[in-house]
């Protein structure tokens, strides 16, 4: 007998679209960048350290801005 149950597919996460080699605020790490909007995600491929970012443009440059969250 015959298993013709579809299998679910296996998605990667897709690729980052910028990579910035010592870049990490925390371990001066590779990060990897994704963007959505006008925000963007930043993860060290080497400590983790996560960051959000708001985005925009000043004078031809592209200006991260990082959203800063704490809890005590």
């Amino acid at each position: 007998m015959s298993d013709t149950t579809p299998k679910p597919e296996v998605t990667r996460p897709p690729a980052p679209e910028m990579e910035m080699s010592e870049s990490c605020p925390a371990c001066q790490g590779d990060i990897s960048v994704r963007f959505t909007g006008r925000r963007a995600t930043s993860i060290c491929r080497k400590c983790g350290y996560v960051a959000h970012s708001i985005i925009h443009q000043h004078d031809g440059h592209i200006v991260f801005e990082h959203v800063v969250r704490a809890a005590a």
